[in-house]
């Protein structure tokens, strides 16, 4: 089977060239669908899983849309990266500061978010693959789903001993026992650790060891460790030759109100062990993929380096460090970023700003948020904070007020395109440093 994939960014427009009506069809069908619909598909994710379901509404966007225009088909795109495929159509949604070939930068942002040592990852050259993003969330998932224990499942046993702990099984127990000889053959159901899905991880475990950025994955940290070894001490009957079985075993959903969790797990491991047959063409009619959303993975990679220097980062989700608008503690809103100390609030915009010459290009809801906050928190400074392909300027684009005062900044933050892995992170710590040695004398002012 020919493959057809479509490489785009994020956050554009490209017209691209399509002859066989059946792969418009599929194209029509990622893009021109709320996410919420296309999660419906159980092989799609999308990272992280609880965001869908958020005070966000990601749910309600779409991946970007497909139109006809003078015979050329016009593919738009958002914030929405990832990859997404179904039958001989794929299509992958790289960073726009990323290429075909390598996406750096969205690679860099799920190593921050998830707390991965980049410089332990055998990361030298390009070429990131669908199953190298895939098996950078396993240890996420991992964790998320052992946070709420070893996922437990009835099974049948059949035993032939003389302790005898279930049913009798009359006809085994004639095949095998007579002459009656002490033993009795007979069926047992327990809940059990060994069980279709957690065999399922197991496999998948096995499956990226093989690979040198999954070992790296498995051995990362002491958390890691000790969950790749709980998993493998409650698999004591796991054989390799095993993994079509469990596979189609897991096929059908594992929905339980507590063990909740283990869906996305289950999601990710299936498209992991799939990977290979869906190189090989060998993919069916089910959608596939996983989708990031590069307005959320920004926040949280900002606050990676923000949180160090005293930020408040408040989280929609879990309704903490929310500010209110009204004195009766009333109209409760979520900031990026404030630090309190220091009067500043900051905006993460996941937006194409580089050329904004001064505060007022920018368009006007993001800067009359960033200056609600500003009023609501007595705040002297507001800033926007985003990511540029120009070298920021020693001089930040800045204007004052009216009215109470204040000022208002933009931070441009230059991501590096290379073509090398070691450079791009040699380039970002350059980017991170020159952004705090920025922010360092407004908070001290």
């Amino acid at each position: 089977m020919s493959k057809h994939i479509i490489h785009i960014t994020d956050n554009c427009t490209k017209d691209v060239i399509v002859d066989n009506p059946v792969v418009v069809e599929n194209l029509s069908y990622f893009l021109n669908k709320s996410i919420h619909e296309l999660i419906k598909e159980e092989d799609l994710l999308i990272f992280p899983h609880s965001l869908v379901d958020s005070n966000d509404k990601i749910g309600d966007q779409s991946i970007g849309t497909l139109q006809i225009v003078n015979g050329i088909h016009k593919i738009q795109t958002g914030n929405i990266m990832g990859f997404v495929g179904k039958a001989d159509t794929q299509l992958h949604i790289s960073s726009r500061f990323g290429t075909e070939k390598d996406d750096f930068f969205l690679y860099y942002m799920l190593c921050q978010v998830n707390s991965i040592n980049v410089f332990d990852l055998p990361y030298s050259q390009g070429n990131i693959t669908a199953l190298d993003l895939l098996m950078l969330l396993f240890p996420y998932y991992l964790s998320n789903a052992l946070q709420q224990g070893l996922y437990k499942e009835y099974r049948t046993f059949h035993h032939n001993d003389s302790n005898v702990r279930g049913v009798i099984d009359i006809n085994r127990h004639i095949q095998r026992n007579v002459p009656f000889q002490g033993n009795v053959a007979y069926r047992e159901r327990v809940k059990s650790d060994d069980n279709a899905l957690t065999q399922l991880i197991r496999h998948t475990i096995e499956y990226i060891s093989k690979h040198p950025i999954g070992m790296a994955l498995l051995h990362c940290n002491a958390d890691v460790r000790s969950q790749v070894l709980q998993i493998i001490e409650a698999t004591p009957t796991y054989s390799q030759k095993d993994r079509t079985k469990i596979i189609s075993d897991n096929l059908r959903p594992k929905v339980h109100p507590y063990y909740s969790e283990y869906r996305p797990l289950q999601q990710l491991c299936l498209q992991i062990l799939h990977q290979e047959d869906i190189s090989m063409g060998k993919n069916s009619e089910h959608t596939y993929g996983i989708l990031f959303d590069g307005a959320w993975l920004w926040e949280e990679y900002l606050s990676t380096l923000l949180s160090k220097e005293g930020f408040t980062h408040p989280q929609n989700k879990s309704q903490k460090g929310s500010i209110s608008l009204f004195t009766d503690n009333s109209g409760k809103r979520y900031p990026d970023f404030y630090h309190a100390e220091s009067k500043i609030v900051l905006d993460a915009k996941y937006k194409c700003l580089e050329r904004a010459t001064k505060v007022s290009d920018v368009e006007r809801n993001d800067i009359h948020q960033v200056i609600s906050y500003m009023h609501v928190l007595s705040s002297n400074i507001g800033g926007l904070l985003y990511p540029s392909k120009a070298e920021s300027s020693t001089t930040l684009i800045q204007s004052t007020l009216k009215g109470y005062g204040g000022t208002m900044i933009l931070f441009p933050i230059h991501i590096p395109v290379v073509d090398n892995w070691n450079d791009f992170i040699q380039q970002i710590k350059v980017t991170e440093t020159r952004l705090i040695n920025d922010l360092i004398p407004i908070l001290r002012n």
